[in-house]
């Protein structure tokens, strides 16, 4: 089975890997203290930061940096 992620506009979305069960998720885009994306520029390449988090995790330390 192939990887999905299904990101939906409120924050909210499912994660599933290779051979596991789809996992509900909330997710953001790292941001500067004043709310705006913090964009990431490369030679060939731009990008900002995504995190999510399982949606039954109860600490902020369970985020995940894809």
């Amino acid at each position: 089975m192939d990887p999905i992620t299904v990101l939906n506009t409120d924050g909210t979305g499912i994660i599933q890997n290779e051979d596991s069960v789809k996992e509900p998720i909330v997710w953001d885009i790292e941001c500067s203290e004043s709310g705006i994306p913090i964009f990431k520029e490369g030679f060939d390449s731009a990008a900002y930061s995504f995190w999510y988090k399982k949606a039954k995790a109860t600490k902020e330390v369970e985020w995940t940096y894809q």
